[in-house]
């Protein structure tokens, strides 16, 4: 899930263990009245906080501003809202102010009354049991009248929906990491109808190529003016020759989340690319065929044996694996290291491979099954 769904995830958990019946939805016009803020975090039980006084103002400006006035008191590093974010639904502001409240009052504890230990945030068993039962089966009597093909065919648009998402939570970790003017992007079909994130993107991957003086940024901007964002950020893309055959910018202003991954990840690969192109060995540009021999290279001054013959070759995750221990010789511990032989065993090798990464300080934006499944590209970006 991301960042987003998890925060509302948890938000909710607190208002229902609050007794309040009106979930949050989404996070801007749903808190433009105070009371999901005033309700999550008085159940917080944050000292100072003083409830009643907010929600007895009517009127929502003053009563967003008692809300802000009693947030400075709570105890939070960093406070980032203000009165006329919440009355005017200000959708990142929420998110970073909802994010800090989530790090310093998680206020999640283990339901030890439960007899089943796999209660959690979703609800009880029964209704966890109930919703399975609807979404995969259709209803109770449903697995009776699918037939095997149905399934087959349910299975492979289920795979092929969680790769197209993880490849979409790849390329966002990406483009977050790149500071845009904009905090955090968390839904691409909403983020990209403008164009602004796009040509945002391409000025990193190759600066002084947006002339902005072409870009429409007042807001708001009508549906005419963002098809000319769009179709300045398609041209722009034919210029740093992306693939871009049948996409115009009317299928970014739709929403069009398929297409506008293919670009995204096209500039991704572009701006890997530029930097192995600043990379010199021996006063040569490098290529991937070097990166590979300095891969073998590295692991074989380690000591180790595992050895490459390209990033799609059967052994990488082992190779990745033993580079890390080439780079860091303490932070991999083999006996967390199965033999490889399994999917099973690959599985539990590739999350090991991003865990390590991750704790090195490597910028991961791959996910394990990217390496399970030998994806080239996503492989050349860790």
């Amino acid at each position: 899930l991301p960042p987003e769904a998890h925060l509302l995830t948890w938000f909710n958990y607190h208002l229902r263990s609050a007794g309040y019946s009106n979930l949050l939805t989404n996070f801007d016009k749903d808190l433009v009245d105070s009371e999901k803020y005033v309700t999550l975090i008085n159940r917080l039980g944050c000292n100072g906080f003083d409830a009643k006084a907010i929600l007895s103002e009517k009127d929502l400006k003053e009563r967003a501003k008692k809300l802000c006035e009693n947030v400075e008191k709570i105890g939070l590093d960093k406070v980032y809202i203000v009165p006329e974010d919440v009355v005017q639904g200000n959708k990142e502001r929420n998110l970073m102010f909802v994010a800090e409240l989530f790090s310093k009052y998680p206020g999640i504890e283990s339901d030890t009354s439960s007899t089943s230990p796999n209660t959690n945030l979703q609800g009880s068993n029964t209704e966890q049991t109930a919703v399975k039962n609807v979404n995969i089966q259709g209803g109770s009597n449903a697995s009776s009248n699918n037939s095997t093909s149905s399934n087959s065919s349910n299975n492979a648009d289920t795979a092929q929906l969680a790769g197209e998402r993880r490849e979409e939570m790849s390329v966002l970790g990406w483009v977050n990491n790149l500071g845009l003017q904009r905090p955090y992007i968390s839904n691409l079909s909403e983020e990209m109808r403008d164009g602004i994130v796009f040509l945002q993107v391409i000025d990193k991957v190759n600066p002084g190529k947006v002339q902005w003086k072409k870009v429409n940024v007042s807001t708001p901007l009508s549906v005419f003016k963002k098809v000319e964002n769009c179709n300045y950020c398609v041209d722009l893309g034919k210029e740093l020759r992306f693939s871009l055959v049948g996409i115009a910018g009317k299928d970014f202003v739709d929403g069009n989340v398929k297409y506008g991954l293919s670009f995204l990840s096209q500039a991704m690969q572009l701006y890997y690319m530029n930097i192995l192109k600043n990379l010199r060995f021996g006063g040569k540009a490098v290529t991937e065929n070097d990166l590979v021999r300095w891969v073998n290279e590295k692991i074989a001054l380690s000591g180790k044996s595992s050895r490459i013959s390209s990033f799609k070759d059967p052994n990488v995750i082992t190779a990745l694996i033993d580079l890390l221990y080439a780079i860091r010789p303490n932070s991999v511990n083999y006996s967390f290291v199965s033999e490889g032989n399994t999917e099973s065993q690959r599985t539990q090798n590739a999350k090991y491979v991003v865990s390590v990464a991750r704790k090195i300080g490597c910028l991961v934006l791959l996910m394990w099954q990217d390496i399970v499944e030998m994806k080239e590209k996503m492989i050349l970006t860790c």
